[in-house]
């Protein structure tokens, strides 16, 4: 049976030592509803504003409502940071969209990706078309994660949309809800090997549990 791996866990493991692992699974399967929960208010909201602006009142108030029952922990603020999430994805990139196509949240990646022993499950969050008329897919990014991590996540859901949606992996569009800047996607070589020898390390780990 192939193992079943999250995008965002593989791409954690991508850059960190054997001796981490253990360490690090650990962590990510503690914090795991946590940290898929924390942003999805804005996430949804922002899918629901593309498919109706003219409901912006009724998201912001619905968004606000499931904030306030996101589990956090000490000094962080919910309501605060989706709401600001949500503001910079309006600002910054709503004019950019000249049609949203299809939202892919709340779904499985229908069975995953095969990728070096492992399936990949995960998706961007939504397709649309740019001012441009150019296809792209879009991942949501308010956090602050490394610069690193943040690289084997792109180069990972390159090759889901490559394979899942049969385009190319330029058409990401990863959208910074901190600084409302478009983060480039730069396809690498070595960082695609790397990240297939993680997932080949994933895959042994797993059958020897």
């Amino acid at each position: 049976m192939t193992n079943t791996v999250h995008i965002y866990k593989l791409s954690r493991l991508v850059h960190a030592s054997p001796a981490e692992w253990e360490k690090k699974l650990r962590e990510l399967e503690q914090n795991k509803d946590r940290a898929y929960a924390y942003y999805q208010p804005a996430r949804e909201a922002i899918v629901r504003l593309c498919l109706a602006p003219k409901m912006k009142d009724k998201i912001v108030e619905a968004l606000i409502a499931k904030a306030r029952r996101v589990p956090h922990g000490k000094g962080s603020d919910p309501v605060r940071d989706n709401v600001k999430a949500f503001e910079c994805f309006e600002q910054a990139f709503l004019p950019d969209i000249r049609s949203f196509r299809e939202h892919y949240l709340r779904t499985e990646s229908r069975g995953g990706v095969p990728f070096e022993g492992v399936s990949i499950t995960g998706l961007p969050h939504f397709a649309a078309t740019d001012n441009d008329g150019k296809e792209r897919y879009a991942f949501l990014y308010p956090s602050a994660w490394t610069s690193k991590d943040l690289a084997a996540y792109l180069e990972i859901l390159g090759f889901i949309i490559e394979k899942k949606f049969k385009k190319d992996a330029s058409s990401i569009w990863c959208m910074n809800l901190r600084t409302g800047k478009s983060v480039v996607y730069k396809p690498s070589l070595r960082l695609r090997k790397r990240c297939g020898d993680a997932a080949r390390l994933y895959a042994r780990l797993a059958k020897s549990l």
